[in-house]
C-alpha cells in the first residue's frame, strides 16, 4: 500500500514535469517567396516533429534540450539532408534554413510562439547567441 502512495505523486510529477520543459513553436515554409505552410508544434525535450512536406521537401524541427532547436530538411529526391541549429530563448528567437538553386527557392523558420512564456515569432536566423558563445562584433 505504501509503494503504490509513492508511486502515483512521482508519476504525476514527472509527467507535469515532462509537459513543463515542452515548448511551443511555429513553423513556417517559403516556396519561391510565397507563403506554403505554417504550423504551430509542441515539442518536447530529445523530440523530433515534423512540421511540413512540399516538393519533394520533408520538414522536422528537435529540441535538443535546454532551449536549443535544430531544423532537418530531407530531399527525398536526392537523398540528402540539410540541417541548421540554434538557441531560442527569448521573444524574437527563431531559427532558419534555406535553399537557393536554379530550380527552387525554400525557406523554413521555426520560432517560439507567443504561448511559449510570453515569445513571439520574428522570421530571420538565430536572433540571440547563448550568453557563452564568441562575440564577432
Amino acid at each position: 500500500m505504501t509503494m503504490k502512495r509513492l508511486l502515483l505523486p512521482s508519476l504525476i510529477l514527472s509527467l507535469l514535469a515532462a509537459n513543463a520543459a515542452a515548448e511551443d513553436l511555429v513553423c513556417r515554409v517559403k516556396v519561391n517567396g510565397a507563403a506554403a505552410s505554417e504550423r504551430k508544434v509542441r515539442v518536447s525535450p530529445n523530440e523530433s516533429v515534423p512540421y511540413a512536406e512540399l516538393e519533394g521537401y520533408r520538414f522536422k524541427i528537435k529540441n535538443l534540450g535546454p532551449s536549443r532547436f535544430e531544423i532537418e530538411a530531407y530531399d527525398s529526391a536526392a537523398p540528402s539532408r540539410g540541417y541548421a541549429a540554434g538557441f531560442l530563448r527569448a521573444a524574437g528567437d527563431a531559427v532558419s534554413w534555406t535553399l537557393w538553386t536554379r530550380d527552387i527557392l525554400l525557406e523554413t523558420t521555426c520560432a517560439l510562439s507567443a504561448a511559449g512564456a510570453g515569445r513571439s515569432f520574428v522570421s530571420g536566423a538565430v536572433s540571440r547567441p547563448p550568453a557563452s558563445a564568441p562575440r564577432w562584433d
